[in-house]
């Protein structure tokens, strides 16, 4: 196999793998819009005090923080429905730790480029002792985690254009797309130990 076969075939593998951090970055960014339109939408007249609030934090407490806000912004019916996208995204957040914290070792097939297989190794320490991730990924694989995640980043968005209109509600179709996506499902998967 030429290493130009190796190298057409890590390339699509290391898109694959970027373009899931970018889409990750995308929906922790709407969710800090999402802070910073509850803060205007409260009283908070210039929008650098919630960016520089804002601009250290990381997923987790972002999430922690919109979190916080939700009972106050939403009514009570409301506040289920926005705490099912929260745990969808408590679910991203952790398939991005796994993603971003693996060895990963990219093989191709020697009779087809496009046939990419991805092995990703990371362990675990826990009170049972030490545990490795199964990571077998296919590029197939990867491109089907990016697909739930763009959904997912369709209807963050959606919650954010609601949230800057004023609106103290999230509609059932977006909760519909939700039922969908079910990213738990990856974590049992990435989560596989050998």
């Amino acid at each position: 196999m030429s290493s130009n076969t190796i190298n057409k075939g890590r390339d699509k593998a290391f898109i694959e793998l970027g373009k899931f951090l970018a889409l990750f970055e995308h929906i922790t960014y709407y969710f800090k819009d999402c802070i910073g339109e509850i803060l205007k939408y409260n009283g908070l007249n210039n929008s650098e005090y919630s960016d520089i609030l804002l601009s250290k934090l990381t997923a987790e407490p972002i999430k922690t923080i919109f979190q916080g806000m939700v009972p106050y912004h939403f009514n009570e019916n409301q506040v289920i429905n926005v705490n099912k996208i929260l745990s969808e995204y408590s679910n991203l957040i952790e398939i991005r730790n796994i993603i971003i914290h693996c060895y990963w070792a990219i093989g191709v097939s020697p009779d087809n480029h496009l046939d990419v297989s991805l092995y990703g190794i990371k362990s675990k320490a826990s009170k049972k002792g030490i545990s490795l991730y199964n990571l077998n990924l296919g590029l197939n694989d990867l491109k089907d985690i990016n697909r739930k995640v763009i959904q997912f980043s369709e209807l963050i968005w959606s919650l954010k254009e609601s949230i800057e209109k004023g609106e103290n509600e999230v509609s059932n179709f977006s909760l519909d797309k939700l039922l969908q996506i079910q990213l738990k499902s990856i974590i049992n998967r990435l989560k596989e130990t050998i």
